[in-house]
């Protein structure tokens, strides 16, 4: 899908990040509307463990003022990401991105939030997020993903989870929900849990592409709840695979809880341990049109 990133400044040259202080300082900056659309370097691995007093760490961008820049980790990692705040939504290493998030691991995250949660964003926006490796543990209310809480008009490619992701509605090991955007070569290990709309990969997919993606989490929610994911809505999943076990009550599919709107399940290969109680499948739990 073609994702409309917003313009980035050439002509300055990129902004180097050597230190947890320089991450902070750039937080600050881009939630007071400074900075957004420049090119930063992470030259350094980063080391965020300082930064758990007063809930922890300030997510780089909000809602309002979201990041609309190039962040280029370079292979580097950022370890020791740490959120507390359950009752505060958009919660992430980055609150909101309008841009390009490349090239980083990020190790051993502990985020609790509300609404709109992930380790690399609460909430993405015509953005592309690739070559990124997550491990830790993201937890929140609705709009809960691994890597970012709802991701829309956008393209991830190529990402590693581990670890656990848990939340109400809308959780996926990826994203919570996927609109009009594409996820492309992914792996997910650990868990996912929930209530409604919940899958290995995405909780919710509207109009969106999941390819070539592969899961070996276990997933445990109540309805609406799959391998890959809990609902597709005009959706098409194309050559993924699972290993892994499901778990629901209502509508539990091996890749896919709920499906509708002519959305397409195609050319995948699915090792998958259903239990449901009522319209449970190997392939698609429930389905409609």
């Amino acid at each position: 899908m073609k994702t409309h990133v917003a313009a980035i400044d050439k002509q300055a040259p990129p902004v180097s990040l050597r230190c947890a202080e320089e991450l902070a300082e750039l937080s600050i900056s881009i939630c007071e509307g400074k900075g957004a659309a420049r090119h930063y370097r992470l030259e350094n691995d980063i080391d965020l463990s300082g930064y758990r007093e007063n809930g922890g760490w300030n997510p780089i961008g909000s809602l309002t003022n979201p990041f609309r820049g190039i962040f280029d980790g370079c292979g580097h990692t950022i370890s020791g990401l740490y959120i507390d705040r359950p009752t505060e939504a958009y919660q992430g290493l980055f609150g909101s991105i309008h841009g390009i998030v490349r090239d980083l691991n990020v190790s051993d995250c502990d985020i609790r939030g509300a609404d709109y949660s992930g380790s690399v964003a609460g909430f993405s926006d015509c953005s592309r997020v690739e070559n990124i490796h997550v491990s830790g543990r993201v937890t929140g209310r609705n709009f809960v993903g691994g890597i970012a809480g709802e991701f829309d008009s956008g393209n991830l490619d190529t990402l590693w989870m581990s670890g656990s992701v848990q939340g109400l509605n809308h959780v996926g090991g990826a994203v919570g929900t996927l609109w009009k955007s594409t996820i492309r070569c992914c792996c997910n290990s650990g868990s996912v849990t929930g209530e409604d709309y919940v899958g290995g990969m995405a909780g919710y997919i509207s109009y969106g592409w999941l390819m070539d993606c592969r899961n070996e989490c276990t997933v445990n929610g109540d309805d609406y709840v799959g391998g890959l994911s809990g609902c597709t809505d005009g959706g098409i999943i194309y050559g993924c695979t699972t290993d892994c076990t499901i778990n629901g009550m209502l509508a539990v599919g091996g890749a896919v809880g709920i499906s509708h709107n002519h959305s397409v399940v195609d050319k995948c290969r699915l090792v998958s341990r259903v239990t449901g109680k009522k319209y449970a499948d190997g392939l698609i739990g429930q389905q409609y049109g």
